[in-house]
């Protein structure tokens, strides 16, 4: 299992493979926004799977993540695994209760 070291800047964190900007809720409703680079994950079917599993782990961890409204910017690359993806996002939620 990998280990992803977290910075802390303002309002981002960073990862190895992904930079989150968050801020308090401005609307009634939650807004996620997922930025997935083109140039490095080539194949339509693999960002739609990517956005899919980042969708699905906020919608999980609604309860901790539910007064923020946050852009994901990735990093990810056509060899990305299901599994190392999931693990990023999980020590970002770890880094992220930490800090609020």
């Amino acid at each position: 299992m990998p280990h992803h070291r977290l910075e802390v800047k303002k309002n981002y964190l960073y990862t190895k493979s992904m930079i989150f900007s968050y801020s308090k809720k401005k609307l009634s409703h939650q807004v996620l926004i997922i930025i997935i680079q083109k140039k490095k994950v080539r194949f339509a079917v693999n960002r739609n799977l990517f956005r899919r599993i980042i969708k699905e782990f906020f919608r999980l961890n609604m309860d901790a993540l539910y007064n923020f409204d946050f852009v994901v910017l990735t990093n990810l690359s056509d060899n990305t695994t299901r599994r190392s993806l999931w693990d990023a996002l999980k020590s970002f939620l770890v880094q992220f209760k930490f800090l609020c």
